[in-house]
């Protein structure tokens, strides 16, 4: 999706266990985000490619923290490679991609 000027915008959401959650804030803003979210919340998920796989150790129950930001697509690149090379390996963290519009687009960029 593109907004007026061209630039893409993405929304990227992170769960990750609530003990990492503000190193990871910190790399989210300093990696070029301008603002977030975070919430406090519960997960459950399992990596499991079927329905007979026992679980294993990447699969989390339990509290977790959501990270939210809407950042330039080359931002929002940046934090997945970051988390993927930081974290992915050693904890229980999730993160997505989703197109964003913005609305007061004016106030934003």
């Amino acid at each position: 999706m593109t907004t007026m000027a061209g630039t893409m915008f993405k929304l990227v959401v992170i769960l990750a266990e609530p003990e990492i959650a503000d190193r990871i804030v910190d790399d989210v803003k300093r990696l070029g985000a301008r603002g977030y979210s975070r919430y406090e919340g519960y997960s459950e998920w399992r990596r499991g490619r079927g329905p007979d796989d026992a679980p294993g150790p990447h699969d989390f129950a339990g509290p977790h923290a959501r990270i939210e930001t809407v950042v330039r697509s080359e931002v929002a690149q940046a934090i997945l490679d970051h988390l993927a090379v930081t974290y992915f390996e050693h904890y229980a963290v999730f993160a997505y991609l989703a197109d964003a519009t913005i609305a007061r687009r004016d106030r934003y960029v």
